[in-house]
């Protein structure tokens, strides 16, 4: 099976001003490119659907490494917990779709654990 390009992706504004592309974690590799003419020109559509493509790879890790049981959630207050894998606990909050956001030590404990690149 080939795996998806590396985490985090990330959306950029594209020249045009009416545009955008997502890259991978490298900032020269384009995973997608979206444009206002795909949605009427619905921008605040565009940008909605394009910060969930973006987040979907960190959805994906997040997700399986708690439905496996390698992660636990501990919720503390509106929006802000803990994600403890390997008996380390990593503080972190929810993003916009109400999912833990992977800090950079977060991303590297799950990969350390098989989850992710």
């Amino acid at each position: 099976m080939t795996s998806i390009s590396p985490a985090p992706w990330s959306v950029v504004p594209y020249n045009d001003g009416d545009s955008l592309v997502i890259h991978d974690a490298r900032p020269d590799h384009r995973v997608c490119f979206m444009s206002t003419a795909g949605f009427g020109g619905d921008m605040d559509r565009i940008e909605a659907n394009a910060r969930l493509i973006a987040a979907a790879p960190d959805h994906a890790m997040i997700a399986a490494a708690l439905c496996t049981g390698i992660a636990r959630w501990n919720w503390w207050s509106e929006g802000r917990g803990e994600v403890c894998v390997a008996g380390f606990c990593f503080v972190t909050e929810l993003d916009e779709f109400r999912v833990p956001k992977i800090t950079d030590a977060l991303r590297e404990a799950l990969i350390k654990a098989g989850f992710g690149q």
